[in-house]
Formats: C-alpha cells, sequence, structure tokens
C-alpha cells in the first residue's frame, strides 16, 4: 500500500509509523521567487553553460527555432531525471504516438499535428 504525507504534519508521520509504513522517497520542494532573483552571482557559472554550447531560453522561444522541441524536452526531461533520488529505476514511457502527448510542464501550450493548431493548459495532457 502507498500513501504519502508531509513530514511536517507530525501527527500523521507518527500514524503511519505505527502502521509499520515505511519511508521509501522522498519528495522535496524548492521554490524561487523568479521577480526577485539575482542572477548577478552566477554570472560566471552562465558563461561556461554558454561557452559549453547550451543556450536558456523561455518556452516561447524554444518552441520558435527548434521544430522537434517536444522530442527535445522529453529527452532533456529523462536525462535529468536521472539524478533524482528514486526507490527504484524510473523507465521513462512515452506515448505510442509522441503527437499525442506533451512531455513539458502543465503551463505549455502544444501544438497538435499543426503549427496552425494550439491546444490550451487545460487540454494539455502532459
Amino acid at each position: 500500500m502507498i500513501t504519502e504525507t508531509r513530514e511536517d504534519q507530525h501527527g500523521a508521520v507518527r500514524f503511519l509509523r505505527r502502521h509499520d509504513f515505511r519511508q521509501v522517497m522522498r519528495h522535496p520542494e524548492s521554490w524561487l521567487a523568479v521577480q526577485a532573483f539575482d542572477p548577478t552571482p552566477f554570472h560566471r557559472a552562465l558563461e561556461q553553460v554558454r561557452a559549453a554550447g547550451f543556450d536558456i531560453c523561455d518556452l516561447p522561444a524554444l518552441q520558435a527555432r527548434d521544430p522537434d522541441w517536444q522530442r527535445n524536452w522529453w529527452v532533456l526531461t529523462v536525462l535529468l531525471s536521472r539524478d533524482v533520488p528514486a526507490p527504484s529505476r524510473a523507465i521513462p514511457r512515452r506515448s505510442r504516438n509522441s503527437r499525442d502527448r506533451c512531455p513539458c510542464p502543465g503551463s505549455c501550450r502544444r501544438a497538435a499535428g499543426s503549427p496552425s493548431r494550439a491546444l490550451t493548459t487545460s487540454a494539455c495532457r502532459g
């Protein structure tokens, strides 16, 4: 049986331990106040990233310049997920038709078959 709680919910943690549940996974959260973020201390690291041939851009810019952005986003997600601790090795799943599923976060807009058709966030099944 699988359940979840937050570690600041002490009563829930005690209840689960009393009933022989054990922790096998943690999902730490990290938040960034984007408007208050000061990139100045990271200037040197960003230059190193750019010098290595990487570019950091927002999703609309990526969509505009990369016709295969959905697949590339999926590949990046799979590569980055390897660095996330997990109780077992994750096996990435892919839809039979990659255009049927959006690999990007829920706040995206995706082209469904043609660039002229876009689905809103509520239709994104990624």
